[in-house]
């Protein structure tokens, strides 16, 4: 069974994908199910209406979608929730707001600061900025319940200006090792990303070591999404990570339909 539990379109700001694009490409690659996560980032630094979602409109049109294509292609509807650890109650209040499937908490800022960008690293080496980074991810992940997987654990490595030879990951393990020790706790799933190829980094987010360590720790709840933002994207590497994951020993993948785990 293929699926790809990660997908942007047009409802999304940095995407411009028709979403009917998106569900015809699938599709053609013989993917069974896909799931709409379109972004809510609230309070985005300097752009608080950046990575707002409509969401009435969002859930007319793909219900519809739902109902155009219930033949040949499961659709399920999504959001990836921006995570800042003074929008709990709101992040509640969205999730209890809407019927979705699927919740990816992510982490997109720091100290209203987003990796992405070099001016994140303006007054702090690479190593404070990734120490921060990830004790951001802790604090964002305890302050609320209302997810369902932590998505590409690693994305600020995307951004470093040399990617992996920037990021030493032994220094970071204690703080990595406590966001999965509280998702295994909390019977979260982990995220495997693999829009870490799209970017330059030749991996998934998290890579392999993390991905390691967190089967190790007792981990077995993993999400497969591609984090496509247009079609070309959409399961990219994903029989080559599926490879890996069952090298590692993971013998499943988690998807999630009406905020159940299966």
């Amino acid at each position: 069974m293929l699926c790809d539990s990660h997908i942007h379109c047009a409802f999304s700001s940095d995407s411009t994908t028709d979403p009917v694009i998106i569900i015809e490409k699938s599709i053609s690659l013989g993917i069974s199910k896909i799931w709409f996560t379109d972004h809510c980032d609230m309070d985005y630094p300097d752009h608080d209406d950046l990575f707002v979602l409509d969401f009435p409109s969002y859930f007319q049109a793909l219900k519809k979608l739902q109902s155009d294509y219930h033949s040949q292609i499961q659709i399920f509807i999504g959001v990836e929730m921006g995570l800042q650890p003074h929008l709990a109650n709101r992040i509640q209040t969205i999730v209890e707001s809407y019927p979705f499937d699927f919740v990816i908490g992510s982490t997109h800022t720091v100290s209203r600061k987003d990796p992405a960008f070099p001016s994140f690293y303006q007054n702090q080496s690479i190593e404070e900025g990734l120490h921060s980074y990830f004790q951001e991810i802790f604090q964002n992940l305890s302050s609320t319940n209302f997810y369902d997987t932590c998505a590409h654990l690693d994305y600020a490595v995307r951004y470093l200006p040399n990617k992996d030879q920037d990021f030493h990951l032994e220094k970071y393990m204690p703080d990595i090792e406590l966001i999965l020790q509280y998702l295994i706790q909390q019977d979260k799933s982990l995220e495997v990303n693999t829009g870490g190829f799209r970017c330059g980094l030749g991996r998934t987010n998290p890579g392999t070591k993390i991905l390691e360590r967190y089967y190790e720790l007792g981990g077995t709840n993993i999400t497969l999404g591609s984090d496509a933002h247009t079609p070309e994207y959409l399961a990219a590497n994903f029989e080559e990570v599926a490879s890996t994951l069952a090298h590692i020993g993971f013998d499943h993948f988690c998807i999630y339909e009406n905020r159940q785990k299966i």
